[in-house]
């Protein structure tokens, strides 16, 4: 581990503490203080050691054992003890996790192990502590659970920097694939905080992931800053980005089977860019019974008002727009009082699923 990592992690450390104060005994917090002593003095040379253990990649299930026998997973407020470490779930945090409450899990092994919220993760102490004080741990990834879903913690993936000049701040307004972040539909800026830059050395073009709880959009903290040394790490970056976006509007066949049967008859839809996909799309959607137009959005508030008269829905496909397109698109829409939605992905059954509960919406509140 390089210096500058060093350091970056010995001021993590701190900051973790003193932001997840109340999740920490009067012990800890003790120990804490006394190691902070000990970080004074040797904090150019401290080198912080954390072991990673990451699993064969077998996507079965398991659950862990003991001497040969099956042992009961815990719940959320219970861990498994044995000789072979601590079984405990995790707990994502603006940046890292906590494991039960009690075992503080690195962002950057919970990225090494692939854990998520929710995911089972075993913490077998180990002899010394960290240069502030605080335990160290091998840790490894026991069971996936896919409750990721119920985190408390929302995150922004892979988000481009880009420097303000009128608000003198570091932003970022959207990803590598030109998805901008949005509040309700409308784009909006994360300002990211003075100390993250400076703490993680983030620069304009940097990308990002940060994250935020659900209760509190405004507190935002920068969770990981992605290597961007290469092209190839670029196109690496994309597909992580198309993964996600597969898989956060995936369903089941058994789920989504009924909905894709529900007729479009008559509808008039209108999609604001996505271009490379707007063949297929409108294949499935005249298949259905309605159908789909096509604009790039690059017409003026004026021009697109006009586009988006008498249309029952507005799609806009963020993974393939222009930033100031998305926003006429928007402006123009709620001018003439045509509902829109926004689409992130690229596929069919997402696509449809989308404009159902869209228009399903404006039934509702009709």
């Amino acid at each position: 581990m390089d210096k500058e990592r060093v350091l970056s992690e010995i001021r993590e450390d701190i900051k973790r503490m003193a932001n997840n104060i109340d999740d920490y005994s009067g012990e800890q917090l003790q120990k804490f203080l006394e190691g902070y002593g000990n970080l004074v003095k040797c904090l150019c040379s401290a080198i912080i050691e954390e072991t990673v253990c990451i699993p064969e990649r077998d996507t079965t299930p398991t659950q862990p054992e003991r001497r040969g026998e099956s042992v009961a997973l815990p719940s959320e407020q219970q861990q498994y003890a044995s000789d072979d470490g601590a079984v405990l779930p995790l707990s994502r945090k603006l940046r890292g996790g906590m494991l039960g409450g009690v075992v503080y899990m690195p962002e950057h092994i919970i990225r090494a192990t692939g854990a998520e919220h929710g995911d089972l993760i075993r913490a077998l102490k180990m002899d010394g502590s960290t240069s502030v004080g605080m335990p160290r741990y091998h840790f490894e990834l026991v069971e996936k659970r896919d409750l990721a879903a119920e985190s408390d913690v929302v995150e922004f993936t892979f988000g481009i920097v880009r420097y303000r000049e009128d608000l003198k701040e570091f932003v970022v307004e959207e990803n590598a694939l030109g998805e901008m972040y949005r509040v309700d539909g409308t784009p909006a800026t994360l300002r990211i905080p003075a100390e993250d830059v400076q703490d993680m050395s983030i620069k304009e073009g940097d990308a990002v992931d940060i994250s935020w709880y659900k209760n509190n959009p405004t507190n935002v903290k920068v969770r990981w800053v992605h290597q961007m040394d290469s092209v190839e790490a670029s196109q690496s970056m994309k597909m992580k980005l198309y993964a996600e976006n597969d898989k956060k509007s995936s369903r089941t066949s058994a789920e989504y089977g009924q909905e894709v049967e529900q007729t479009l008859d008559g509808k008039a839809i209108l999609l604001v860019g996505l271009e490379p996909k707007y063949a297929d799309l409108r294949l499935e959607v005249e298949r259905l019974g309605g159908s789909l137009e096509f604009t790039n959005g690059k017409l003026g508030v004026q021009e697109m008002a006009k586009k988006v008269r008498k249309k029952d829905l507005i799609v806009i496909g963020i993974a393939h727009i222009s930033h100031r397109a998305s926003i006429d698109t928007v402006k123009a829409a709620k001018q003439e009082e045509v509902p829109f939605i926004t689409f992130s992905g690229y596929g069919k059954d997402g696509f449809l699923r989308e404009v159902h509960q869209g228009l399903a919406s404006i039934d509702a509140n009709s």
